[in-house]
């Protein structure tokens, strides 16, 4: 099972609905979603600066915010099953079918996750991924990531958040990138385990 999370900044993209169409033709069974945060996650951050809630409150509402993602995402493929645990998610790939993970009921309850903007929906896929002992975790991504930088540099120039490097050195899974336009390379990668760039194991650079 592979874990693909989709940015938010494909909301509004052409690329969107190829992506969820290739996910749905070759990750049937396979692939567990992840939502970015998009333009409901943009709002919170907004809403924070005009009404000052604290980071905490802005974490739970920016979760919240995924959900309403994956609502998005269900609206635009119907085939996709939303799910809140384990166990849920088992059931949908044992029907063949691909679930889009809800977050509110697994993340918000764990402690060890930061309720603060250090978190952010790339982590959490993360922590899906670790949490189900995935085959690997691909990040779509609206921009090329340089896949020679170190995770830590990554996140300084915001292309992850601030948290996924720490928690990426608690437990490493096979990482692969793709940007926007690279829907068509997601069945080489689930038949053959052969991403765009070498999977990442143990470092905390992708090599």
């Amino acid at each position: 099972m592979w874990i693909i999370k989709i940015g938010g900044s494909l909301q509004d993209s052409d690329c969107l609905q190829p992506w969820l169409d290739a996910i749905l033709t070759h990750g049937r069974g396979r692939v567990v979603l992840v939502p970015g945060g998009g333009r409901f996650a943009d709002a919170i951050r907004l809403a924070q600066r005009r009404f000052g809630f604290d980071d905490a409150e802005a974490h739970r509402r920016a979760i919240r915010a995924m959900e309403e993602y994956a609502a998005y995402l269900c609206d635009r493929a119907p085939q996709l099953v939303p799910v809140q645990n384990g166990n849920e998610m088992e059931q949908a790939l044992a029907a063949a079918r691909v679930p889009v993970w809800l977050p509110c009921a697994m993340s918000l309850s764990d402690p060890a996750l930061p309720a603060s903007w250090d978190v952010t929906s790339d982590s959490l896929a993360l922590w899906l991924a670790q949490k189900l002992a995935a085959e690997g975790l691909v990040l779509v991504k609206s921009v090329a990531v340089d896949d020679l930088r170190p995770l830590d540099e990554l996140a300084g120039d915001g292309v992850i958040d601030t948290f996924f490097p720490a928690l990426f050195q608690q437990g490493p899974v096979n990482l692969a990138w793709y940007t926007a336009v690279e829907h068509g390379m997601l069945e080489e990668l689930l038949e053959y385990g052969v991403p765009r760039v070498k999977l990442t194991e143990s470092s905390s650079a992708v090599h």
